[in-house]
């Protein structure tokens, strides 16, 4: 995960996840008229490719260079473009939706549970009738690479990459370049903390929205997954 290129809208995926999973929401939208909302849209992966199928698309950001490159990415296609925190400021957007996409790890933002149950509260609130609500496969994405030893607390060879995890949640941060300081491996004022999601928490604070369990979908042959969460009222 490149830390600073994500940070400034980009996707955390490798080429191949992420050509796989956008297939998958092409594949769900399929030939009738949807209504997106895209959260942390970024620089419009999946904004673009739904509005030139011709869904409605809303896409919320909070990083203005990044919904810059959207909207010079959608040309004459029509989306909506948002510039908003919808983790503490949820967007004045018009649902209901027929999907709410937060998407590229965008969810590993955030790393507070009652800040999460709240966002997906709005999601769910946005949600019309047999909408769903698309996450990445978080659990399955990174978890082996924990559970290897690939993601301890440290400073990679070159010094360019630091990794400080929470003593007692499954909360870390990563500084880069700069940002390194090896006398310090306490969460400072200015660090992006992140969560690793796990399933079992996942269905914690979906419960606690009125949503259901997660629902695991492959994205394609041999790739990874979406979560994919509907009201309770739905199910």
């Amino acid at each position: 995960m490149n830390i600073a290129d994500w940070m400034d809208g980009g996707d955390p995926h490798d080429p191949a996840r992420s050509a796989e999973q956008l297939e998958w929401v092409r594949s769900w939208a399929g030939d009738d008229s949807r209504s997106v909302l895209d959260l942390g849209c970024g620089d419009g992966r999946t904004v673009v490719a739904l509005a030139a199928l011709g869904h409605t698309v809303v896409g919320v950001d909070c990083n203005a260079s990044a919904l810059d490159r959207c909207r010079d990415r959608l040309g004459a296609r029509s989306a909506e473009l948002v510039q908003a925190d919808f983790a503490s400021d949820w967007p004045a957007v018009e649902g209901p939706f027929d999907a709410v996409l937060c998407l590229g790890n965008t969810f590993m933002l955030l790393h507070d549970l009652d800040q999460a149950t709240g966002v997906l509260r709005h999601c769910a609130a946005s949600l019309a009738a047999e909408g769903v609500i698309v996450l990445d496969d978080i659990p399955a994405e990174f978890l082996p690479e924990v559970e290897s030893g690939n993601w301890a607390d440290g400073v990679n060879d070159d010094g360019t990459l630091q990794m400080i995890w929470s003593p007692d949640e499954a909360v870390f941060t990563i500084r880069t370049g700069s940002d390194v300081d090896e006398e310090c491996w306490a969460f400072k004022r200015d660090d992006v903390l992140l969560r690793l999601w796990t399933d079992s928490t996942l269905a914690q604070v979906a419960e606690a929205a009125g949503l259901s369990g997660p629902h695991r979908v492959q994205t394609g042959p041999g790739a990874g997954a979406v979560l994919v969460m509907r009201s309770v009222q739905a199910t």
